[in-house]
């Protein structure tokens, strides 16, 4: 292995690459529909975190900015303890605003399975 400007041309363009990576921020308190929407992004080489309620979401999202990445998307349950998607995108988005940072594309996504309803929303 040669050390020198060849190899530290290729740590910078590594270094690069997984800052340019998408991720994506999941935030749902159920087991079940996390497993389908973990499966696609792994397929797909996209990096996720999983947030179970929305207070967590928003500390995921502080933690984010403190080290230097905003998630590309958040994929937002609507219905959660603690803190529902409504508030806790209304929070991150104070975060932003606080921080001087842009809005992450918020998509917000609900079951409601006794009426065999599927809702999506994006803010």
């Amino acid at each position: 292995m040669k050390w020198g400007k060849e190899q530290n041309v290729h740590v910078e363009k590594e270094e690069t690459k997984k800052a340019n990576q998408l991720k994506v921020l999941i935030v749902e308190d159920n087991d079940f529909n996390i497993v389908p929407i973990k499966t696609t992004l792994s397929r797909n080489q996209i990096g996720f975190e999983i947030a179970k309620n929305g207070v967590m979401a928003v500390e995921r999202y502080q933690r984010s900015i403190r080290e230097g990445f905003i998630y590309g998307v958040v994929l937002m349950d609507l219905e959660m303890p603690l803190m529902d998607g409504y508030e806790a995108t209304i929070e991150i988005r104070k975060v932003e605003k606080a921080q001087s940072k842009h809005s992450t594309y918020i998509c917000g996504l609900s079951a409601y399975r006794d009426k065999g309803l599927f809702a999506i929303f994006a803010y």
